[in-house]
C-alpha cells in the first residue's frame, strides 16, 4: 500500500517536471497530472494487458520492442482523456514527446523501485 502511494506520487511529479521541462507539453494543474496518472494506471491495467497478451508473438520476435510501442499507445491515448493536458507539435514532435515521456515514467519508477524495494 505505502509503496503502491510512492510510486503513485513519484509519477505524478515526473509529470509535472516533465511539463516544465519539455515544450509543447503542458499540464495545467496537479489534479490534471494526478487524473493523467489515475486514467493511465486503469488502461494500463485494462487496455495494455489485453493489447500486450495478443500481441505477445510479435513482442518476443521484436525483442520488447512492440511492448514500448504499446506503451506509447496507451500514453497517447490516456493524455487524451483529462482536461488541462495539452500535447503540441506536428506529429513527429508529439511522438517525440511521448516518448520522453514515457521514458522519464520508467526511470522514475526504477528509482523508486530501488529507494523502497519489495519486501516480500
Amino acid at each position: 500500500m505505502f509503496r503502491g502511494l510512492i510510486y503513485f506520487v513519484v509519477n505524478v511529479l515526473i509529470i509535472l517536471l516533465l511539463s516544465n521541462i519539455l515544450p509543447g507539453f503542458k499540464v495545467s494543474t496537479i489534479w490534471a497530472a494526478t487524473m493523467l496518472i489515475i486514467v493511465l494506471t486503469l488502461l494500463n491495467w485494462t487496455l495494455g494487458v489485453i493489447l500486450k497478451f495478443f500481441t505477445f508473438p510479435l513482442n518476443f520476435l521484436s525483442f520488447g520492442l512492440l511492448g514500448f510501442l504499446i506503451n506509447l499507445f496507451v500514453l497517447w491515448i490516456s493524455l487524451n482523456i483529462p482536461q488541462g493536458i495539452t500535447v503540441s507539435g506536428t506529429a513527429f514532435e508529439q511522438f517525440i514527446l511521448l516518448l520522453i515521456i514515457t521514458i522519464g515514467l520508467s526511470v522514475g519508477q526504477a528509482i523508486s523501485q530501488a529507494m523502497f524495494p519489495d519486501k516480500d
